[in-house]
Order: C-alpha cells, then sequence, then structure tokens
C-alpha cells in the first residue's frame, strides 16, 4: 500500500509553532502494524499515522538539541493523551454495545482486555469504568483529548466525582473545577472537600 504525500500532523515535533508536513514514501514492511484476526488489515488512515511516527522514529533523537527534545517529549505526551482518549471513546462504545447484547462474559469488554492486551483484570475494569464515566464528563473528556490532563487525572476526576454523586453538590459545577485544579496543580488528589472549595464563590 501506498501513502499520499504529504501528511500533515497537527503539532508536528521540530517545529517552532503550529503544525509541519511530513513527506512520506512508501511504508517500510517492518513497521506496518499487524492486527491479529484481521487478516492483516491495516486501514489506510492508521497506515497513514503509523507510518508518521515511523518517519520520526528513524530520525532518532542524537542530533537533536536539548530544547527540541523537551519540544518533542512534550508533543509526544499530547498526541498519547489524545490517543488513550479516543481509545476510551472506542473502547466506550464497544462496552455500550456488549452491554446490550444478551449477557456473555466470553465477549465481555474487561474480559477482552485483560486477555488481549495483557492486563490485570482490576486494571482492565478500571478503564471500562474510565470509559463510561467520560461520557457523563464532557469537560473531562474534552481536556483529555486536547492533552491538557493525564490519564491519571481523568482517573481520580473519575473517582472523585463518583463522590460527589453522594453529595449535595451539583456534578455539573464540580466536574469543571476539578478539571481546572487537575491542570493547575503539580499533585493533585480531591476529594469532596476540595471540589466544593473549588467551586466559583467560594472563599
Amino acid at each position: 500500500m501506498r501513502l499520499r504525500s504529504p501528511i500533515t500532523l497537527p503539532h508536528g515535533p521540530r517545529e517552532s509553532g503550529g503544525g509541519g508536513q511530513l513527506c512520506l514514501a512508501a511504508p517500510d514492511p517492518a513497521s506496518t502494524l499487524s492486527y491479529e484476526g484481521s487478516g492483516g488489515y491495516v486501514p489506510p488512515s492508521f497506515a497513514s499515522v503509523e507510518e508518521g511516527l515511523a518517519v520520526i522514529d528513524r530520525g532518532g533523537p542524537e542530533s537533536l538539541t536539548s530544547d527540541t527534545l523537551r519540544e518533542d517529549l512534550k508533543w509526544f505526551t499530547i498526541q498519547q493523551r489524545t490517543l488513550e482518549a479516543m481509545s476510551a471513546r472506542w473502547l466506550g462504545e464497544l462496552d455500550r454495545r456488549e452491554q446490550q447484547a444478551p449477557g456473555d462474559d466470553l465477549h465481555s469488554c474487561t474480559r477482552w482486555l485483560s486477555e488481549t492486551l495483557k492486563l490485570t483484570p482490576n486494571a482492565a475494569y478500571a478503564q471500562v469504568r474510565t470509559a463510561r464515566m467520560l461520557e457523563q464528563l464532557p469537560w473531562t473528556a474534552a481536556a483529555f483529548r486536547r492533552g491538557q490532563i493525564s490519564s491519571q487525572h481523568v482517573a481520580v476526576i473519575r473517582r472523585a466525582m463518583e463522590q460527589v454523586a453522594k453529595t449535595c453538590l451539583d456534578p455539573s459545577d464540580v466536574e469543571p473545577a476539578l478539571v481546572f485544579a487537575a491542570r493547575q496543580m503539580d499533585t493533585f488528589q480531591p476529594g469532596p472537600a476540595l471540589a466544593a472549595d473549588a467551586l466559583p464563590g467560594r472563599p
């Protein structure tokens, strides 16, 4: 499969501002993703993304300045978080479909994640819970998608919002405050008390 050239990455590394273009050749067979159970089929959009990453990887970090390495690491983190947010959306859709289907533990999302992606049952269940909760947390989902908060922040906000549901606080007021706090704090371990203190108009 040949790829269109060039491909534009939204916030390309090694660029002082905005996006950059990568002119891509035919993909390296060694870097082509393989999907078990799908006949090795790689959707064209996925192949384009992988080849873009392969181009960056082949360039390597050795000849880059320390400032460029820092900018690249920041860009990598934003893209990683964006991909994790997208993965949570995909998982949420799969989970919703399987909940609507007849009960079958063999095809549960938690079991599939554990067996296919080699996660512990607890880690797999936590991912499913987070995917379900993100559908009800628009501020959190948007910040995660933009790379402004990490998956750890998302997990903490999810747990805090589960506790908020047991209080008289309005979740629609608390969630934006928690997202704001997560973006500002180096250490972020909120509970209902912190959530209440973070609300507008509180001393």
